[in-house]
């Protein structure tokens, strides 16, 4: 069984912080997927403190919805 988290880019501010990371990176604006959030490089743990927390370590993958 796989449990996932399904959340609009503006509906969680941790992950809000995260989206406006992407786009300064120069990441295309547009829905995304995270299929294995344990995957993720440890930096964005490190720089993402209360988006691991609330999002990441509770949920095996993450979709997003950007408006």
């Amino acid at each position: 069984m796989l449990n996932v988290q399904v959340l609009g880019e503006h509906q969680n501010g941790p992950l809000e912080a995260f989206v406006y990371f992407l786009d300064e990176i120069g990441i295309e604006k547009r829905n995304f997927v995270i299929p294995d959030t344990s995957a993720l490089h440890p930096h964005i743990y490190e720089l993402f403190q209360l988006l691991k927390l609330q999002t990441l370590e509770k949920y095996c993958s993450l979709i997003v919805f950007r408006i």
